[in-house]
């Protein structure tokens, strides 16, 4: 959770959501640490090397593309379950439990979605 909510942030901000990363292009094609490097990347850039940090960390992790959303995020393998990871906003989304949620949980008329 520590490398979602404050090492992200400080090290990868998009671009059209606070806390705003500067402008980028939409048709760059940057490696991980030129990614890192620049500071500020796209909701696939962000969950890309969030992703990659994870793994370097030893912890699985996937990136998930939201298709109604039009929004791509991350999820990361801890505590027995898949955790959803929103990269671009730095947040998690604790289940009525206080478990981490799925992204399969959060969307699709899963545990997490509102009545």
């Amino acid at each position: 959770m520590a490398l979602l909510t404050r090492a992200m942030p400080a090290l990868l901000r998009h671009p059209g959501i606070p806390p705003l990363g500067r402008p980028v292009p939409p048709d760059r094609n940057l490696d991980d640490e030129a990614l890192l490097e620049s500071g500020s990347g796209w909701c696939n850039e962000q969950a890309r090397v969030f992703i990659r940090l994870c793994q370097v960390m030893g912890i699985p992790a996937r990136m998930i593309h939201l298709f109604g959303q039009n929004h791509t995020i991350a999820e990361f393998y801890a505590e027995d379950r898949w955790i959803m990871a929103d990269t671009s906003y730095f947040f998690a989304v604790p289940g009525k439990d206080g478990t981490w949620l799925s992204a399969a949980a959060c969307h699709d008329r899963g545990e997490g979605q509102r009545d």
